[in-house]
């Protein structure tokens, strides 16, 4: 004997872009013009920083080209230390780490709740590098009430080809 469930609706994913950097490049991936017609934004990717080092590379994710008004909280795990926390305000949300060029790609995943509301946006992300088996997750906001119509994200020193970045809207179930 099994539970059934009724009436019971899923979110649904719908991809709006995907986008591969053909080349290493000093730029960031910039996703514009989406559409708010979703209830959330989720964005997934592989990534690798463009410097020829190994170990975690920094990278950055601001809304709407606005530098400002991003305050976040976040947790490192992973390798031979101690988990630790930080806290902090910036210029932009600081989303956590990749791998170095010279090493294996890392995994990355963010959600942006109600960016088409005239609220303060919500965001939260995690991201797993193969450095040390480490990894960052980090939840936060974005002190701003417009709706998100830009993503961008930052790689220490750009990405390295074959990074790529899927961004879906998440309508509502």
């Amino acid at each position: 004997m099994g539970i059934t469930f009724t009436n019971v609706s899923a979110a649904t994913f719908e991809p709006i872009a995907t986008y591969t950097v053909p080349s290493d490049t000093a730029s960031p991936v910039t996703f514009s013009a989406i559409p708010a017609t979703y209830t959330d934004l989720f964005l997934s990717g592989t990534c690798r920083a463009n410097r020829n080092a190994s170990g975690n590379m920094d990278f950055a994710i601001t809304v709407n080209g606005n530098g400002s008004g991003y305050s976040f909280i976040g947790l490192n795990f992973g390798g031979s230390s101690q988990p630790s926390s930080y806290k902090s305000t910036g210029t932009t949300s600081w989303a956590g780490s990749t791998a170095g060029k010279t090493d294996l790609f890392a995994s990355f995943n963010a959600v942006i709740f109600n960016y088409a509301s005239a609220t303060k946006k919500y965001l939260n992300w995690w991201c797993g590098t193969p450095v040390n088996d480490s990894g960052r997750r980090v939840i936060g906001n974005w002190d701003n009430t417009a709706t998100v119509t830009s993503v961008e994200l930052y790689g220490e020193q750009g990405w390295a080809a074959n990074t790529t970045f899927t961004l879906f809207g998440i309508k509502a179930a």
